[in-house]
């Protein structure tokens, strides 16, 4: 009868045992669930990560607006040659400068519609930068108040 009351005595020992290594568990999930702390590291990472990408994104943007730059350099040096390689036998004396205008004329208007596009973006980047700037100083406000 004592070993039998013995027995029962261990296991409710080790019932209690259990039930307080699960009470221990749960707090230690529920303070890491509170803690603001945890998880900090991953979406630090993942920020540097949004920032190393936008400053990409930045460069090859640039890359692109110089390529497309380059390109039209290289279409208009193409015309100019043209336009002097071309053999003044074929035409009068007067069809050539007749072509030779409207041929310079087109490069202005070409050249007026690409400054025209080149100081619409400058505008635009510059608005973004003064709206960028004025949500940096709405912050900056914020943070001093706290």
């Amino acid at each position: 009868m004592e070993k039998d009351q013995m027995n029962q005595d261990i296991l409710e020992s080790e019932r209690q045992v259990l039930l307080w290594e699960r009470k221990i568990t749960l707090e230690r999930e529920m303070q890491a669930a509170l803690d603001p702390n945890v998880g900090q590291a991953d979406a630090a990472a993942m920020k540097k990560e949004i920032h190393r990408m936008e400053l990409r994104l930045e460069q090859l943007k640039r890359r692109q607006e110089q390529m497309i730059v380059e390109m039209e350099r290289a279409i208009h040096k193409r015309d100019t040659i043209a336009l002097k390689l071309e053999p003044k036998a074929k035409k009068t004396k007067q069809a050539t400068n007749t072509a030779n205008v409207k041929r310079q004329l087109q490069s202005l208007r070409n050249n007026l519609k690409l400054c025209t596009q080149a100081n619409a973006e400058a505008e635009q980047k510059i608005s973004e930068r003064q709206q960028d700037l004025q949500e940096l100083q709405q912050t900056i406000e914020a943070a001093v108040q706290d």
